[in-house]
């Protein structure tokens, strides 16, 4: 079980510089960075943010056409993004 830990130790901290590194933003781009499946990029990013590390965007409140990352996502897909909270 040791093992286990220590690798799901480094998966978070490979999560949490690329998002500090700004590179990825979605859950399927993340995904692919780290080599892991989108669920596990999800299940990892929903532990962050009970620990009060990273937080959702929503972005879609104000349409398409005032979103700065309209280019990477589409209306019927409603993607979310997730960002670092600070002090990070």
């Amino acid at each position: 079980m040791g093992w286990q830990k220590v690798w799901v130790g480094k998966m978070l901290e490979r999560l949490l510089t690329e998002l500090k590194e700004g590179q990825t933003v979605t859950i399927a781009g993340l995904a692919t960075r780290l080599e892991t499946t989108p669920g596990l990029i999800q299940m990892m990013l929903e532990y962050l943010e009970r620990q009060g590390q990273v937080e959702a965007v929503e972005l879609c409140q104000e349409g398409c056409s005032a979103c700065p990352l309209s280019s990477l996502c589409s209306a019927e897909k409603r993607q979310q993004f997730w960002q670092l909270k600070s002090p990070y």
